[in-house]
């Protein structure tokens, strides 16, 4: 895991912090995941389950796999109060860089077309629109993008970090 500024950390998480990225997921998505299914990527060997913590209380989590020398990142997400702030680059920085700890030469994910602020992060990883695929989201028929970086650069992880550090450092004792 990446060591960030106090008072914020990375950690996996655990099934005690379910019910928090729950009240989080019920907010900030109009397609929850349910318990069941976060319980379930905990037990899942390829999974990754990571929250992010900010003076103990849980701020954001994501859920990545493993596969095969692909980073699947599956879903991403900040509690409201915390958005724009940086911490969804620090989960997305803190997956990209232990996948390319681990072997990883390329990452893909799907976010709702209409979900700029996302689409303009993943860009400055490396992310380019691959594809589409209609009326992927249940709730509304969202068209989802089909994004991919490949191959995974080293230089934008090291170009990224200082800033994203910097943010966070400035972050944490207005808490």
């Amino acid at each position: 895991m990446l060591s960030l500024p106090s008072p914020f950390i990375l950690r996996l998480m655990a099934v005690d912090d379910v019910q928090a990225v729950m009240a989080i997921e019920q907010v900030v998505k109009s397609s929850p995941w349910t318990a069941a299914a976060y319980t379930a990527e905990l037990a899942n060997p390829h999974a990754t389950a990571v929250v992010l913590t900010a003076a103990d209380a849980i701020t954001g989590y994501m859920v990545f796999w493993l596969v095969a020398g692909e980073i699947q990142i599956h879903t991403i997400a900040t509690a409201e109060a915390w958005r724009g702030r940086g911490l969804g680059a620090a989960l997305l920085h803190n997956a990209l860089w232990l996948g390319r700890q681990q072997g990883a030469t390329m990452a893909t994910l799907e976010v709702r077309h209409s979900n700029h602020a996302a689409q303009t992060l993943y860009q400055r990883y490396g992310f380019v629109v691959v594809g589409q695929r209609p009326h992927y989201y249940r709730d509304n028929g969202e068209t989802a993008l089909l994004m991919t970086a490949e191959p995974l650069r080293d230089d934008l992880l090291h170009q990224q970090w200082p800033t994203l550090q910097q943010r966070l450092m400035e972050l944490g004792p207005n808490l």
